[in-house]
């Protein structure tokens, strides 16, 4: 059995002028045994190293991810190969499935910023 979905993000990513937006793809794939996340940018690319789904009675399910980024060739000198967390709670939002909630970076990018995702088919 494979589950797979995608959603459309729109998150906010600090910058040393504040916070600037930013479109990207989230795809998360699942079998029994194995939970993938795959992130795309105009500018580049992230995958899990690994994940965690936690739900606990009385808040909101969440999915916790490590991931490793490689940027396009074409990408500005300070974006970098780097390796990062995010900390995402499903919600729904109106009629939507959202996924929100933060991410940061490790050491030599040392950026975080808010992810906002609206599910789509």
């Amino acid at each position: 059995m494979r589950a797979s979905f995608w959603m459309r993000r729109f998150t906010r990513r600090t910058t040393q002028r504040g916070m600037q937006r930013v479109a990207a793809t989230l795809r998360i794939t699942q079998t029994w045994r194995k939970i993938s996340i795959h992130l795309e940018t105009d500018n580049s690319e992230s995958d899990s190293t690994g994940a965690t789904v936690l739900t606990e009675d009385g808040r909101w399910p969440s999915l916790n991810y490590q991931y490793e980024n490689d940027p396009d060739p074409d990408s500005a000198s300070s974006m970098t190969r780097h390796y990062g967390t995010a900390d995402l709670a499903l919600k729904t939002d109106s009629d939507e499935t959202v996924l929100e909630g933060f991410y940061y970076t490790g050491p030599g990018r040392e950026n975080y910023g808010e992810m906002y995702f609206v599910k789509s088919e």
